[in-house]
C-alpha cells in the first residue's frame, strides 16, 4: 500500500483561510499571526464545497465512532465501516496500492481504495450511492409512466417523543410496516387496486420532538388503460389515502398507544414523472421553471425540478423541515464542538447499524 504524507499546516495556510476554517485538530496547532502591515485583518472563509463537506463529515463520524462497537455484546472484530472507509486497498487490486490521480479538470481522485458503503453514517458513500439510486428510480418511474402504470408516493410516520432513542422510534416504524403489510384489509385494497410493487426508503431527522423516523414509498399500480389527467390522478391518490389511513391509525394505536397524525401519519400523492409529483407542485415547479428560463437567457445550464426520484434517494442533500436537523447537520455541529451532537450521532449510528435504508420488491 502506498503511503502519502500530508503537508504540514503552516502559517501560509492559516493566512489564507484563517484558523476558523481549519479542522479543529489543525486549528489547535496553528496560531495565525496578525499581519504587521494591517491593523485590522479579517481572514477569508475556508473554501466550502460538497467534497470538502463530505470529507469533513466522514472524518467527524470516524472520530465519534472510533472505539465504539455497534452491537450491544461488543463482538470482537465488529466496527463501524466509516472508521476504515478509504483507508485500505481493494482485494481486486493486483498491486494492493492506492493511487491518487489528477483529472483534466484539476481534481484529485483516489483509485483502488475500499469504501464502506454506509449510507447511514458516511457522507461520501451516501452521496455516491444516492446518485446511483436516484438514476435507478428516475429510469424506473419514466419507464413505468410510459407504459401506462400509475405511481403514487406514500409517506408514513409514527408518534415520537423527545426522550426516546432513535432505535426505539425506528423499531416502532418497522413494527408498523410489518403489521400494515400483513393486514388483511390492506392486502385486499392492494389487490383491488392492482398493486404491482414498491420502492421504500427510510429517512431520519432530529427536531424539537426528538428523533423523527419516517418512510417514503413509490407504489406502482396498473393503470386505467389510457392517459389520465392530473385531477384524476390526484383524486385516485386521495381515495387511496382515505382508504388506508383508518387501518394505519389502528396499527399505530396498537404499537404506540397514540393516534396517528391526521396531517402526516399516512399521506399519498400522485407521481407524474421522475421530476414532478404533486407534493412539490405547483409552487416549487413554477419557481424552478422561472429559474431555468432565466438561466437559459444567461446561457447557463438548467436544473431539474426536485421530483420523486430526488425525494426518495437524496437524503444526503435534503434539509429537515421546521428547524430540524439531518444526521449530516448533527455532524457539522459536532465538528464545531457541540458535545450533545456527538451523543446524538452515536445514538443514531447504533440505531441504524445493520438496518436497511433502501429496498425494492421483486416485481
Amino acid at each position: 500500500m502506498s503511503v502519502f504524507i500530508a503537508p504540514t499546516w503552516d502559517t501560509t495556510l492559516a493566512d489564507r483561510w484563517g484558523s476558523e476554517g481549519l479542522s479543529s485538530g489543525a486549528a489547535a496547532l496553528v496560531e495565525s499571526p496578525k499581519r504587521e502591515d494591517s491593523a485590522e485583518w479579517t481572514p477569508t472563509a475556508f473554501p466550502d464545497t460538497s467534497r470538502t463537506r463530505n470529507r469533513k463529515r466522514r472524518f467527524e463520524a470516524e472520530s465519534i465512532l472510533r472505539g465504539h462497537r455497534p452491537t450491544a455484546s461488543g463482538e470482537r472484530g465488529r466496527s463501524y465501516g466509516v472508521c476504515i472507509c478509504g483507508k485500505f486497498s481493494r482485494n481486486d487490486q493486483p498491486s494492493g496500492d492506492i493511487s491518487v490521480e489528477v483529472t483534466v479538470a484539476g481534481k484529485t481522485t483516489v483509485r483502488g481504495a475500499q469504501y464502506c458503503g454506509s449510507t447511514w453514517t458516511c457522507a461520501d458513500c451516501a452521496t455516491h450511492i444516492g446518485v446511483t439510486r436516484g438514476a435507478f428510480v428516475e429510469r424506473a418511474i419514466t419507464k413505468l409512466r410510459e407504459e401506462g402504470y400509475r405511481c403514487v408516493m406514500t409517506t408514513m410516520t409514527v408518534p415520537h417523543q423527545l426522550e426516546e432513542s432513535c432505535g426505539t422510534v425506528f423499531d416502532r416504524l418497522k413494527a408498523a410496516h410489518a403489521k400494515l403489510d400483513a393486514h388483511g384489509s390492506y392486502r385486499d385494497l392492494l389487490k383491488r387496486s392492482k398493486y404491482i410493487g414498491r420502492i421504500r426508503v427510510i429517512e431520519i431527522t432530529y427536531g424539537a420532538s426528538g428523533w423523527h423516523v419516517h418512510s417514503h414509498e413509490i407504489q406502482v399500480f396498473e393503470g386505467s388503460g389510457g392517459e389520465t389527467s392530473a385531477a384524476q390522478d390526484t383524486a385516485w391518490a386521495q381515495a387511496f389515502q382515505s382508504a388506508v389511513f383508518p387501518t394505519w391509525d389502528r396499527i399505530i394505536r396498537s404499537v404506540t398507544g397514540k393516534a396517528a397524525s391526521l396531517k402526516h401519519g399516512f399521506t399519498a400523492v400522485p407521481v407524474w414523472s421522475a421530476n414532478d409529483y404533486v407534493a412539490k407542485l405547483p409552487e416549487h415547479a413554477r419557481k424552478r421553471d422561472d429559474e431555468n428560463a432565466q438561466r437559459k437567457a444567461e446561457r447557463k445550464p438548467t436544473r431539474d425540478r426536485w421530483g420523486a426520484s430526488a425525494e426518495i434517494t437524496k437524503a444526503h442533500v435534503k434539509k429537515a423541515e421546521g428547524g430540524g436537523k439531518t444526521p449530516w447537520d448533527i455532524l457539522d455541529d459536532s465538528h464545531y464542538g457541540d458535545a450533545a451532537a456527538r451523543e446524538l450521532f452515536l445514538d443514531y449510528a447504533k440505531s441504524t447499524w445493520n438496518r436497511t435504508q433502501f429496498e425494492t420488491t421483486k416485481h
